[in-house]
């Protein structure tokens, strides 16, 4: 059986590429690419026949790794993860389960963990810990402004 394999490029009006995408046999199959203007790369999906399957990365306009998603079966199912500050640290997991929060949510503020959430069906069931420290916050907290290299040696 002949199956015709290609790779499709979709370009800026400015001629700097925007989007890669292999397609084999007509369908979306594999790596996907979607980059900024800028260049830097925007997201990474891998597709099974035009579906999203498997480990998804969504990045910032800076290139930064934001997010990790795993899609099975053309939902979210399994762990998701999400990263932030000028650091990159993590800064929330947890699972999901047919496109819905399920299970264990961790909330981190730089090294710290903030909180652990129970949820079900994309509800919140209950807080399971607060940490003492951040427990009487309202709003927002700061901006970590903390030299990267510090932090990073704190988790080690």
């Amino acid at each position: 059986m002949y199956s015709e394999e290609s790779v499709k490029e979709t370009y800026y009006p400015d001629s700097t590429l925007m989007e890669i995408v292999y397609k084999q046999g007509g369908k979306v199959n594999g790596k996907a690419f979607k980059f900024n203007p800028n260049g830097t790369k925007l997201w990474e999906f891998n597709y099974v026949n035009d579906r999203r399957e498997g480990l998804q990365y969504t990045f910032d306009r800076n290139g930064k790794l934001v997010w990790i998603e795993d899609y099975r079966e053309r939902k979210l199912n399994g762990w998701a993860r999400c990263y932030a500050g000028p650091c990159g640290l993590l800064s929330q997991e947890g699972q999901y389960l047919d496109d819905k929060m399920h299970g264990l949510w961790y909330e981190y503020y730089g090294v710290e963990l903030l909180e652990v959430d129970l949820y079900s069906n994309d509800s919140l069931v209950r807080v399971i810990y607060r940490n003492k420290t951040f427990a009487d916050r309202t709003g927002e907290l700061p901006d970590l402004n903390m030299d990267c290299a510090s932090l990073v040696s704190r988790t080690k």
